[in-house]
């Protein structure tokens, strides 16, 4: 454009000026101060994100899938009840052989049994999704949910499940049943106002978990989430992720565990509890919860929404204030030092613009209205 005015006009100052006018830093600043604003407002809430990547991923996302414990739940689960002919050795057992896990339930079970007389474990194993075995003086143990226990021949034939959505871990010893143990578990607090919110930005909630379908089932009407999936290992997790991409979902992922690691990569953006999580599902994840607070989950999705509007905003203000100017110059109206001043007022504008990020907080009427933060009805349907 410069050069073509110039061979018409012969005006130097003219080219000059559409030079000085057209540098692209308003343009190229709208972006990187966005994500850094973006970045600032959601670590005020405890809320890390590796890369602006991840955050414009996540204003892409339609579905947002939960695990169940020390995701929904605390993670501190306390053991209720025990049921069996021989409570004291099969506690004994069980004891000595989860003090060599470090999942949840098994340090609620040896934290019950509070005495350090436990024996020697040979052969320990974990079996993933399902639950531990080993041998104690020649014995062996196992502890897990009916699926594994099933899978080792032990009949299982009349023990009824729960109720009230305890999870239930049986125990066997040598290929006998000897008694089950009932571990409950806490709702963090304001979880059921998290997942309404959440429908109100139209995102579709999921719950994935191990656990049996009653205990799944609880939760889930409990929280009132639709979509709830049980008796998942970490391959059937990962399998329904694919099959949601597939069908063209954006999907997030929220876990604690080693177990929640391969679905946290696998998902468009993986989102893992700091304090209670594990170092390999916050090394998967690229987003953590420093705080574990799934209440903060609305304000990072708003947030992440709403960067992009920004963005969009400061990039389309930034073109058309180029290009006007860029018309000025050419017809003679601007010259360089007006084109200068215009040029660094427009970088001002998308900067201050782009700062309105860093106190922007979500609010009940964003929830009613998701489309002032950039949602549009292009959003997968149906949502749950």
């Amino acid at each position: 454009a410069s050069v073509l005015t110039y061979l018409y006009t012969f005006e130097i100052i003219r080219s000059v000026t559409i030079l000085v006018v057209f540098c692209p830093c308003a343009l190229v600043l709208a972006t990187p101060t966005a994500i850094m604003a973006a970045i600032g407002n959601l670590t005020k809430y405890g809320i890390l994100i590796k890369d602006g990547e991840s955050l414009e991923e996540l204003a892409h996302v339609d579905e947002l899938i939960f695990d169940k414990t020390g995701t929904l739940t605390n993670g501190t689960p306390k053991v209720v009840n025990v049921t069996s002919d021989n409570p004291k050795e099969m506690m004994y057992l069980i004891s000595s052989l989860e003090s060599k896990s470090e999942h949840p339930l098994a340090k609620a079970i040896v934290q019950h049994y509070n005495s350090n007389d436990l024996a020697e474990v040979d052969n320990f194993k974990i079996h993933i999704g399902e639950g531990v075995s080993g041998s104690i003086n020649g014995s062996r143990i196992i502890a897990g949910n009916k699926k594994l226990l099933k899978s080792e021949n032990v009949p299982l034939d009349g023990i009824a499940e729960c109720q009230n959505g305890e999870i239930q871990i049986y125990v066997a010893k040598d290929g006998e049943y000897l008694g089950c143990i009932y571990l409950a578990d806490t709702l963090r607090k304001n979880t059921r106002k998290t997942i309404r919110r959440l429908k109100g930005l139209r995102i579709k909630t999921t719950l994935l978990t191990g656990d049996n379908e009653k205990t799944a089932k609880y939760i889930a009407e409990k929280i009132k989430i639709r979509n709830v999936k049980f008796n998942c290992l970490p391959q059937d997790k990962t399998e329904y992720i694919a099959r949601e991409q597939i069908l063209g979902h954006k999907v997030a992922m929220i876990g604690d565990g080693i177990n929640d690691a391969p679905s946290l990569k696998k998902a468009n953006v993986g989102i893992a509890m700091g304090n209670i999580g594990s170092d390999i599902s916050v090394d998967a994840a690229n987003i953590t919860l420093i705080n574990d607070n799934i209440e903060d989950i609305p304000q990072l999705i708003a947030v992440a929404r709403r960067s992009i509007k920004v963005i969009s905003t400061g990039i389309a203000f930034a073109l058309a204030l180029n290009i006007v100017a860029m018309a000025l110059a050419i017809l003679g109206l601007l010259n360089p030092i007006e084109g200068a001043l215009i040029h660094n007022i427009g970088s001002v504008i998308v900067i201050v613009y782009s700062s309105t990020l860093v106190n922007y907080k979500i609010s009940k009427k964003d929830c009613r209205n998701p489309q002032k933060l950039g949602i549009t009805k292009t959003l997968n349907k149906p949502m749950t």
